[in-house]
């Protein structure tokens, strides 16, 4: 359903971060992420970043136990 990339940005949106720190941090531009987030919403049907961490999150597209592993990655 999602690509990579777009579950890349997701786990960084489901962390908090912002546009221009999750393009810093995986290496593209702050309209590539918005674009990323675009897509993400129109594929899980929503329009608010909260929302779309909550049906990833719903259909086990994410599971919070990768977040947390995740966070202790960075």
């Amino acid at each position: 359903m999602l690509t990579k990339r777009e579950l890349d940005v997701l786990v960084h949106v489901a962390q908090g971060k912002t546009s221009k720190e999750i393009g810093e941090e995986i290496h593209i531009s702050e309209n590539t992420v918005l674009k990323h987030m675009k897509n993400i919403y129109y594929k899980l049907e929503v329009n608010k970043r909260q929302k779309a961490v909550q049906k990833a999150l719903s259909l086990n597209i994410l599971d919070m136990s990768a977040l947390s592993i995740q966070n202790e990655l960075l």
